[in-house]
């Protein structure tokens, strides 16, 4: 197989993992500690309007108020705790983490191209997120980051 035919391969092996990936992702939720949300009942995160929403059976808070920016890709920690979100407050998009209560944000990625999609790892220590490799849209890398 020549060189070329190698790299259509692995383009395609890439597309399949990345398809099986997103066919057995989950809604954007976790379980908060019982003292957290009353019941029991964890938080789930989305995006409306621009901003990152935090919502349990018993609250409902705007984790991202009066921001000029858009923030998008919520995911909430395994714990509950914190929602990472991209968003574009600085100019491109970059991986933010944010704590539940408190709304404060801390960027994690930084870079000149946009950082997107951000997922936890099982223990809450780390990030993965897609980022353009080269600043060229159509390839892209997974880029993992230490939170904490």
């Amino acid at each position: 197989m020549t060189g070329k035919g190698y790299r259509n391969y692995f383009g395609v092996a890439v597309f399949v993992v990345l398809l099986a990936a997103l066919v057995a992702a989950k809604p954007a939720e976790a379980a908060l500690p019982d003292q957290a949300f009353p019941d029991g009942h964890g938080p789930i995160a989305f995006e409306k309007d621009g901003d990152i929403w935090v919502a349990s059976k018993m609250h409902l808070g705007n984790l991202t108020p009066g921001t000029a920016s858009t923030e998008t890709d919520p995911s909430v920690s395994p714990d509950g705790t914190q929602v990472a979100f991209s968003s574009d407050r600085d100019g491109d998009f970059d991986v933010y983490v944010a704590n539940v209560f408190t709304g404060e944000a801390e960027r994690i990625s930084e870079s000149t191209v946009d950082d997107r999609n951000p997922g936890w790892s099982a223990d809450g220590r780390w990030l993965t997120y897609a980022a353009p490799y080269f600043s060229t849209p159509t390839r892209l890398g997974i880029l993992s980051a230490e939170v904490g």
